[in-house]
């Protein structure tokens, strides 16, 4: 074959539906097939359910601190505001802010909007197509799917499992 068609032959991605369902289909043949399924599988699988397990009990419990903690801050940062409000209306606090709003004001003016909002949309154009659009979500999940098969997918999944568990709890 020519050298174009070789690399698209050895580049084949790897992709997680694909393995999911590879595994699948591997656990309906060996339990219709072995005459010892379960020691069979535990033999086959034990090692990635370990790593899913793991990566789902430490993702939950990073999740639920996550959760408790930033309840926890925003109730802290909203009460310490109230405070600096109530200080800065008695007086207690604070001083003239008119310079300090005019300096704001003019940087403001400075600010070039067309400049930042076209590197943002660079940044924004994964497929460098130069629109913002579905293929570029596409391109996140694919990129993210990638990096999910490279570094050890039931670790991974299990951890991203976890954390969504206990962000819901």
């Amino acid at each position: 074959p020519p050298p174009a068609t070789r690399e698209v032959q050895e580049e084949k991605e790897e992709h997680i539906a694909d393995v999911l369902q590879d595994t699948v289909s591997d656990i309906g043949r060996t339990v219709l097939k072995s005459s010892n399924p379960l020691a069979e599988l535990k033999d086959k699988y034990q090692a990635s359910v370990q790593k899913f397990v793991t990566g789902g009990i430490v993702g939950y419990a990073g999740g639920a601190l996550v959760k408790y903690f930033s309840l926890s801050v925003l109730k802290a940062v909203s009460v310490a505001f109230a405070g600096i409000l109530v200080a800065v209306a008695g007086g207690w606090i604070g001083k003239d802010s008119s310079p300090l709003v005019g300096q704001m004001y003019e940087q403001y003016n400075k600010f070039d909007t067309k400049a930042a909002e076209k590197e943002v949309y660079k940044r924004l154009d994964l497929n460098k197509d130069g629109k913002v659009d579905h293929k570029d979500i596409k391109e996140v999940l694919v990129r993210t799917e990638r990096m999910l098969i490279k570094n050890n997918i039931s670790l991974s999944i299990g951890s991203i499992a976890g954390v969504v568990a206990g962000l819901w709890r």
